[in-house]
């Protein structure tokens, strides 16, 4: 008699591969009603002229974006390509629709970028990058089209106005993003057991050695042997060292002592992070 096998849950589609086959959802889209409207119109052969070839090689583009995290980034440069192309349609004289098309593919393109984890690393870096790329943009192509210098610095003016407005109401919440992450320490890589993860986690929390033999029901000399492995583990001498090593990291305990974590949750007794687990 052969068994069931049982499988887990699928893997949830990422949201960048979800963007990327609405975008090519809609340029298919775009594609057919412009040619629809075209032979209404009397002009059958419009559906194959170059503006209209040009939705479906998008199109094609975002869908294969889609396939791989290896080609997530091709949404945010064809958004800031798009930019720099709706820019371009500005008049002299002053902007026009195009002119908003462009803040609007610059703030996907930013979104895009921020799901992909190109701000994860030197990330005020890479945001005043992006934002010197706004301003150049707006300022070359004001440069190339002839515009007038007070319509071209209006633009840039009311650009930093929205930026300065997001500063007063998020200042908090920006200060504590431009922060660089810290690398993650993965406590199951480094090879620790669950018993010597919950002691680290425990010392972590401020416990002493008396006090984490207490709720473990061991002795502190086991405690003591135990933290010992922990810090052979991860490469240090002592708790000095340890304390060194965990202000430079974020600390991850392993899935099973998350598990065992949660599952003890309802006896009401201390856990290092303060949420509830058995001593």
């Amino acid at each position: 008699m052969v068994g069931t096998m049982k499988t887990g849950p699928k893997p949830r589609r990422q949201p960048v591969a979800n963007t990327g086959i609405v975008f090519s959802l809609i340029f298919v889209a775009g594609y057919l009603l412009v040619s629809i409207a075209q032979l209404f119109r009397g002009d059958p052969w419009r559906f194959i002229n170059p503006s209209n070839l040009l939705q479906l090689l998008l199109a094609g583009i975002f869908f294969l974006s889609s396939r791989s995290p290896r080609l997530y980034w091709i949404q945010p440069v064809l958004f800031l390509a798009a930019m720099v192309a709706s820019r371009m349609l500005q008049t002299r004289t002053g902007p026009t629709h195009d002119s908003f098309y462009s803040i609007g593919f610059y703030i996907i393109a930013m979104l895009l970028l921020f799901k992909i984890g190109f701000f994860n690393r030197h990330r005020r870096l890479r945001l005043g990058l992006m934002l010197l790329y706004l301003y150049l943009v707006q300022f070359v192509a004001g440069i190339i089209k002839g515009s007038d210098l007070l319509v071209m610095f209006t633009s840039i003016f009311f650009t930093l106005v929205f930026l300065v407005v997001l500063w007063v109401l998020y200042h908090d919440e920006i200060v504590v993003y431009l922060k660089e992450a810290k690398p993650v320490l993965d406590l199951t890589e480094k090879g620790l057991t669950n018993t010597e993860q919950r002691y680290l986690m425990d010392l972590i929390a401020g416990k002493n050695i008396k006090e984490i033999a207490s709720d473990a029901d061991v002795t502190e000399s086991t405690v003591r042997n135990t933290l010992v492995k922990v810090y052979q583990h991860l490469n240090v001498q002592d708790k000095t060292g340890l304390m060194v090593l965990l202000e430079k990291h974020e600390v991850h305990p392993g899935p099973e002592y998350r598990q065992l974590e949660a599952s003890l949750a309802g006896d009401g007794t201390a856990v290092p992070d303060g949420r509830s687990a058995r001593g």
